[in-house]
């Protein structure tokens, strides 16, 4: 029996073949905000929504102790070395989305030392 790999796609299909050339998963919907200038507002917009999920989680997880937040932290620091090892591994160095990723905490911790001195979260 012929394995599934082997079997040619049927050409009455509707699906349409993949190119193994076609961008698919990070290279299509993150690196054209790196890449194209006239996209960084859009991807600042980004950022902003994460740091703003990011920043009441870190303060509830280290000021409050809350469960769920320390669960949504740690699932966070996963999230984030999962990235970092991605990038190494695909890419062979520490590139542009890595420093994303990097940014966004350095944005998410200033933005929690903030709201926590000025009392507003």
């Amino acid at each position: 029996m012929a394995s599934l790999r082997e079997v040619p796609p049927d050409p009455a299909s509707d699906e349409p073949v993949s190119d193994p050339e076609d961008p698919h998963g990070v290279d299509m919907w993150i690196m054209p905000y790196l890449r194209d200038s006239s996209l960084w507002p859009v991807l600042v917009v980004l950022v902003l929504h994460v740091v703003a999920f990011v920043t009441p989680a870190l303060l509830f997880a280290i000021r409050e102790h809350r469960p769920g937040a320390i669960v949504a932290v740690g699932v966070l620091l996963l999230l984030t070395l999962r990235g970092f090892r991605w990038e190494i591994r695909s890419r062979g160095k520490f590139g542009a989305i890595s420093w994303l990723i990097v940014a966004t905490w350095i944005s998410s911790l200033l933005a929690a030392y903030v709201a926590n001195l000025y009392d507003f979260l």
